[in-house]
């Protein structure tokens, strides 16, 4: 029966055939497009992340958080954050590094003038995590390890408006970090 079939098909259409669907096996795997809510590594106290999987042993993503404007409303200061990382899995267990971006941001009002000093840091996260699922669907991940910003960082940010100074705030600067993700596989 298979020779009736293999002589009824060209050559590299059973070919292409065979391919397609190996390769259709193969992706039913892993999903390849990831979508995320997190908190901490890379993200600041609350982000969102986009990953594209490549392999199930490579994935990149991309993102960003910081606080909420609520929660800054007394001290009107707050720290956005944006990364660009990759991961490489080991089944479950994930190990990723990349390019972090902290940008500090600090706000006095006095009367009708307003004034916002910025400092930017640029950092090299590194993380050891666990992602709980099977790389379809929804997951859960937690992570921890560490964030070297270059130039070390720690710098005070203050705004001023004549001889009024606002209150300072203190740029992102090198230390452990950890994170929690929750998240969905598509396709």
């Amino acid at each position: 029966m298979w020779k009736a079939i293999s002589k009824a098909i060209p050559e590299g259409l059973l070919a292409a055939l065979l391919l397609g669907a190996a390769s259709a096996a193969s992706a039913q795997e892993f999903g390849r497009f990831g979508l995320a809510l997190k908190s901490g590594e890379g993200a600041g106290p609350m982000g969102i992340q986009l990953a594209w999987n490549f392999s199930p042993h490579l994935q990149a993503c991309i993102g960003g958080g910081g606080t909420a404007e609520l929660l800054v409303w007394e001290d009107r200061s707050r720290t956005d954050s944006y990364f660009v990382m990759g991961k490489y899995y080991l089944k479950h267990l994930y190990f990723e590094s990349g390019y972090s971006l902290k940008v500090t941001k600090a706000e006095n009002v006095l009367g009708e003038e307003a004034r916002t000093a910025r400092r930017a840091e640029h950092g090299i996260p590194v993380y050891l995590g666990y992602e709980f699922g099977n790389r379809r669907g929804f997951y859960f991940s937690t992570a921890a390890g560490f964030l070297y910003v270059v130039g070390g960082g720690g710098r005070t940010v203050t705004p001023q408006i004549g001889t009024s100074e606002g209150i300072a705030a203190t740029s992102a600067q090198s230390g452990p970090s950890f994170g929690m993700s929750v998240g969905y596989y598509l396709w």
